[in-house]
């Protein structure tokens, strides 16, 4: 199971990171590559921002648990990149396929039942309303 839970997720941000980086060299040299590995950093680190508060609250409602700390923070660093780099690298149905890797590597990394990954999705989006909603109030 240690492959699930370190190594997998450092296979996936690694992968991710060199898509990005090939992604920003071709569209603008090695500036965009610059650029996208900030911006990649940058999802990542907002991602866990509004990930772990979803575990944590789905953990409580469902009276489960997403695991050790360090190693889900790895894993939904991992899922954040992946999605990440489908919505910027593939045109038109990208979106689709960050939503459907978030859904399979929750299934993959956490082990979560498909009601778990459902409830999941709720808090998630609620969060998200929620903290939309704090930066509009804040910027008015």
């Amino acid at each position: 199971m240690k492959d699930v839970e370190y190594t997998l997720p450092l296979v996936l941000i690694g992968a991710s990171a060199a898509v990005i980086v090939i992604y920003g060299i071709a569209m603008a040299g090695t500036l965009g590559a610059v650029a996208a590995m900030i911006g990649l950093g940058l999802q990542i680190v907002v991602g866990l921002v509004v990930y772990l508060p979803a575990c944590f609250v789905t953990a409580y409602l469902l009276s489960t648990s997403f695991g050790n700390l360090g190693s889900g923070i790895l894993k939904l660093a991992a899922i954040t990149s992946v999605s990440t780099v489908l919505w910027a690298v593939v045109p038109m149905v990208g979106w689709l396929l960050g939503i459907v890797s978030i859904i399979v590597l929750l299934a993959v990394l956490f082990e979560l039942e498909p009601m778990e990954i459902v409830w999941f999705f709720i808090v998630l989006m609620l969060l998200r309303l929620f903290v939309f909603g704090a930066i509009i109030a804040a910027m008015a």
